[in-house]
């Protein structure tokens, strides 16, 4: 019995040390518990600290961006007013500008509207002075206009008389009924121009006598030019009627006709018919040289008008008028030797 109840009293010891030990982990869970519920709660609480400090760095990096932001935004405001103030000083300087140009321009309006007024005065002045010579020249006009009817009334006075005498000796062979007359027109033309060279040289003969000037310069010049007026005036007709060719021919073909017939036609008559079987003498002793002059001339002329192309124009003019100076100054001085 004894030994049971050792049995059971230890049992229950064994159960009693089951339940202490039971205690005693349970006790020690409860550190281990609470251990672990201080441990949580420091890191609770660090954690919160660290989330206080976090949040405190970001209100304090927000306060800093907000004043950064102040900063950029007061920057800006500043550079805004800046920019409104460039704007208004270039806005300010572009009026001035334009005031400046509009200021030129209405000065250079007023020079211009000046120098309008100054050009409309000029012009009334040309205009005025241009109708003054316009009746200058109109009053001239008008006395060259009489001058001229006087001219003409003189020259129509002096001239009536041989107009007269040649309108009742030569037909006119334009009218319709003397068409077929126009040898006998032809013929008293040659009569009345032989008539008249006759008179001109008995007029020219008288005046050289009473000058003493030399036959041979009478008849170079003024004798000369009065027989070569009739071909001149046919020559300057025909070429402004375009045919130059007989113009030219006109020119060397009278020259010929006044060599060769004029000097031989009369030269014949003078020793066939008037003084039968006589010579006539010659007192000019540079007239080989005059001839051979003549000839010159005749050459100079053809080789003038060739190297020309056979045009007649001023140039040429002016040349043949240069070579008739030449001649009749060589002529001259070889009818002295």
């Amino acid at each position: 019995m004894e030994e049971e109840e050792e049995v059971v009293v230890g049992e229950e010891v064994m159960e009693e040390e089951g339940v202490v030990e039971e205690e005693e982990v349970m006790e020690e869970e409860e550190v281990v518990v609470g251990e672990e519920e201080v441990m949580e709660e420091e890191e609770e609480e660090v954690v919160e600290e660290e989330e206080e400090e976090v949040i405190g760095e970001e209100e304090v990096v927000e306060e800093e961006e907000v004043v950064v932001g102040e900063e950029v935004v007061v920057e800006e405001e500043v550079v805004e007013e800046e920019e409104v103030m460039e704007e208004e000083g270039v806005v300010l300087e572009e009026e001035e500008v334009m005031e400046e140009e509009e200021v030129v321009v209405g000065e250079e309006v007023v020079v211009e509207e000046e120098e309008e007024e100054v050009v409309e005065e000029e012009e009334e002045e040309v205009i005025g002075e241009e109708e003054v010579v316009e009746e200058e020249e109109v009053v001239v006009g008008e006395e060259v206009v009489v001058e001229e009817e006087v001219v003409e009334e003189e020259e129509w006075l002096l001239s009536w008389p041989l107009g007269l005498l040649l309108y009742c000796t030569v037909p006119n062979c334009v009218r319709p009924r003397w068409h077929r007359w126009f040898m006998v027109t032809f013929v008293a033309s040659t009569l009345w121009i032989a008539i008249f060279s006759y008179l001109m040289v008995w007029m020219v003969t008288v005046i050289s006598y009473t000058l003493g000037i030399p036959d041979y310069i009478m008849g170079i010049t003024f004798l000369a030019a009065g027989t070569s007026v009739p071909d001149c005036m046919a020559s300057l007709i025909v070429a402004r009627q375009g045919m130059g060719d007989m113009a030219v021919s006109n020119s060397i073909g009278s020259n010929i006709f006044d060599i060769l017939l004029g000097l031989g036609f009369p030269w014949a008559l003078r020793t066939l018919i008037v003084d039968r079987g006589i010579a006539i003498p010659i007192n000019n002793k540079g007239l080989v040289y005059s001839v051979v002059l003549l000839l010159a001339s005749v050459f100079l002329t053809v080789a003038s008008v060739h190297l020309n192309h056979w045009r007649l124009d001023r140039r040429l003019g002016l040349g043949l008028l240069f070579l008739y100076s030449i001649f009749l100054l060589c002529s001259i001085l070889f009818g002295q030797m």
